[in-house]
């Protein structure tokens, strides 16, 4: 079985630490030697190689999870880096809820096959150019005169990361419709997304469970900020309501449609029928920051059978539909 950090442990010519300070001199050092040596190995990779504890266990996570994972997982780990230890997560996330993983035999398929559904795991990665998310700047401390360099209040880049999550839940849906005439495929069982939204550190201040501070359920939901009607006569609050947002335009002009769990899905074969998502670093596994959602439009998602972490639980009425968190 491979040991997924022995590029670096291995290598006589890596610098001696356990940590990235961008920008200054060692930092730049670091990164030159990966560029050069380990090319397409990550900042995030060397990091957690050099920390044992960290390396330990995710090594044993790969271990627990090695029997369902692809032929080429370990060699290819440190590569994709987030994308694989994301993998990890959701693979012990999913056995951690009590949900059965069945081995894949297929070359191409979903991430999971599992006895709630399929599972298709996703990394939200910050984008490129103008349709980047961009990252949240930070005030730096002067030992000289004792004081912060100044930073003006950032707002959340929250249409980007809402961009950023339409562009991944579409090409998840593209990859279910590919396997939909696929004679293995079981058009009967949930399709899932698990999809992880640290962006690089862009997104970590936007860990809400609300829906009008969440972007994913914003997406999930075609909502926005809350409206507030005001009586001007005494400044009492007449109404209060999430706004709404069906389309996201992107940086080039392109507009895309959202909402896809506040209305039917004409399309059996591009339907999500659940997400299961968190903001959290994919080297960490924080079960209990992750957040379920099930699409009460097609019923097929049993989300009780998710006890870790958060629950929203969508249903629907004779005129509307809700969601109700539960922890």
């Amino acid at each position: 079985m491979n040991q997924l950090f022995d590029e670096i442990l291995n290598c006589n010519e890596c610098p001696d630490t356990d940590v990235i300070f961008v920008g200054t001199d060692e930092g730049k050092a670091v990164m030159a030697h990966l560029d050069s040596i380990h090319p397409g190995v990550s900042g995030d990779a060397f990091v957690t190689a050099k920390r044992k504890d960290d390396r330990d266990r995710i090594q044993s996570l790969y271990e627990n999870a090695h029997d369902y994972l692809d032929a080429d997982f370990g060699d290819v780990f440190l590569h994709q880096f987030e994308a694989r230890v994301w993998e990890l997560d959701v693979y012990q996330y999913l056995v951690d809820n009590g949900i059965e993983v069945y081995k894949n035999n297929q070359t191409m398929g979903p991430d999971f096959d599992t006895s709630i559904g399929y599972v298709e795991c996703k990394v939200v990665k910050r984008g490129d150019g103008g349709n980047a998310v961009p990252l949240m700047e930070a005030a730096i401390y002067d030992e000289v005169t004792h004081s912060f360099t100044k930073v003006d209040a950032q707002p959340v880049p929250m249409n980007e990361i809402k961009l950023r999550f339409s562009s991944a839940y579409a090409e998840k849906r593209r990859k279910y419709e590919g396997y939909y005439d696929r004679s293995w495929y079981d058009k009967k069982k949930p399709k899932l997304i698990a999809i992880n939204w640290y962006c690089g550190g862009s997104a970590m201040v936007t860990n809400s469970f609300n829906v009008s501070k969440n972007a994913a359920l914003q997406v999930l939901f075609a909502t926005g900020y809350p409206e507030i009607t005001i009586n001007p006569k005494d400044n009492s609050v007449v109404s209060s309501q999430l706004s709404r947002v069906l389309t996201l335009t992107n940086a080039n002009g392109e507009t895309f449609d959202v909402g896809y769990f506040a209305k039917p899905e004409p399309s059996d074969k591009s339907r999500i029928d659940g997400i299961i998502h968190t903001n959290s670093w994919p080297g960490l596994y924080l079960p209990e920051r992750m957040m379920a959602v099930n699409n009460a439009f097609s019923g097929t998602f049993d989300i009780s059978q998710i006890s870790l972490g958060t629950r929203a639980v969508c249903e629907i009425g004779e005129k509307s539909f809700s969601v109700k968190m539960e922890r």
